[in-house]
């Protein structure tokens, strides 16, 4: 998978870095802590901050594409 987010990279399509780092909150979204309110809350907010990253490079992709 490296290799293909390293060529997307190369081509201008992607940050591999951010694309790792959408990852990890997509991942740390996807288990419940329901005994930590403020964990979820941290969480909720690093996928809102991810969220506008996120649709920034969509619009980079939809502008590159025919």
């Amino acid at each position: 998978m490296r290799d293909r987010l390293d060529r997307l990279e190369k081509l201008g399509y992607l940050d591999v870095e951010a694309w790792l780092r959408w990852r990890e909150i997509r991942n740390r979204l996807a288990h419940e802590y329901p005994d930590a309110p403020e964990l979820r809350h941290a969480q909720l907010l690093a996928a809102i901050a991810g969220a506008a990253d996120i649709l920034a490079a969509y619009r980079l992709w939809a502008g590159r594409l025919p």
